[in-house]
């Protein structure tokens, strides 16, 4: 009897120090939320993650044969204000070869231009050059510019471009070298504001915890103290 009550007694013991130890960790989540929330970590992570999801997109590019496309986006269109990256879009097909979307298979090449017009007479330079974006053959083999690759599309960085507020933005893409294999890879342009692609996993998950981490460790904290008050009596 007095071996069942001492074991009795080790447990309560264990299970008590449990709940001390988790309310310590929960208590400590709980501030390191108030401290993260003050940093404006959450604030920023949901700002990158609305940036990254405001995409707006042209109709497709007729690239074929030499032509300009004219894309006019108006602050209707697009709302957004600040440095801009623009791309050029294809979309994966069967029937074209993997390596025809490579840099140094395709015969596509273009030139870009960027106008900012506040009123219908006036228009200003918005295409931004730097150590970077400093070439206007952005698609030639020896462009270092970004690309991504899905297994939906093939994404190429053509231009970074500087959005202001009640302007319309004007861009001109002049195929120079058309492409009839790529042509049938339903090409388009997309343009984003500036974002930290390699951040938005991490942006992804301060969002979520910004949502739910600190009600769940709250609630959580809640249900350990109750079990606490319960098992002690």
């Amino acid at each position: 009897m007095l071996l069942q009550h001492r074991c009795v007694h080790v447990i309560e013991t264990m299970f008590n120090t449990i709940l001390i130890i988790l309310n310590i960790i929960f208590s400590g989540t709980i501030l390191l939320y108030i401290v993260v929330a003050k940093a404006g970590i959450f604030h920023e992570a949901r700002q990158q993650l609305q940036i990254a999801r405001n995409k707006h997109e042209s109709g497709p590019i007729e690239i074929s044969t030499p032509n300009v496309f004219i894309w006019r986006i108006t602050q209707e269109d697009w709302g957004y204000e600040g440095e801009a990256r623009l791309s050029i879009v294809f979309q994966r097909s069967p029937s074209i070869p993997f390596e025809k979307y490579q840099r140094e298979q395709y015969s596509l090449r273009i030139k870009v231009s960027a106008r900012g017009m506040p009123t219908l007479s006036t228009s200003y330079e918005r295409q931004i050059h730097d150590w970077y974006y400093n070439t206007n053959d952005p698609l030639s083999a020896e462009s270092k510019m970004w690309a991504v690759w899905s297994a939906a599309e093939v994404e190429y960085g053509i231009a970074e471009i500087f959005r202001r507020s009640r302007e319309t933005l004007v861009i001109e893409v002049s195929v120079t070298s058309p492409d009839t294999v790529l042509a049938r890879a339903g090409s388009k342009l997309r343009i984003v504001g500036e974002h930290y692609a390699s951040q938005l996993p991490w942006a992804a998950f301060f969002s979520l915890c910004d949502k739910a981490g600190l009600a769940i460790c709250i609630s959580v904290l809640i249900l350990m103290n109750l079990f606490f008050i319960l098992f002690a009596r």
